[in-house]
């Protein structure tokens, strides 16, 4: 519980207990699987598009215009580092 940082109540435990070996036997069957002989698809490939630069300048002004918080074309947010 500590580690997962889960508060499991006492009557739940043996059940997911349970679940939980149940989830390690999958585990440990998927790596028990022989896969040394399977073709791999890692050679495949998408063909990728042309990039094509459009001028949006209204885009900017549009999207801080939905924020209430922006100041000199930025979005104002809460200091959350000091």
């Amino acid at each position: 519980e500590k580690l997962s940082m889960l508060e499991i109540k006492d009557e739940r435990k043996e059940s997911v207990k349970g679940h939980l070996a149940e989830v390690l036997g999958f585990v440990e069957n998927i790596f028990a699987l022989e896969t040394n002989n399977l073709k791999t698809d890692t050679h495949l490939s998408t063909p990728l598009r042309e990039d094509e630069p459009k001028s949006q300048p209204h885009i900017a002004k549009e999207i801080l215009s939905q924020n209430k918080h922006s100041q000199d074309h930025y979005f104002v947010v809460p200091k959350i580092i000091e």
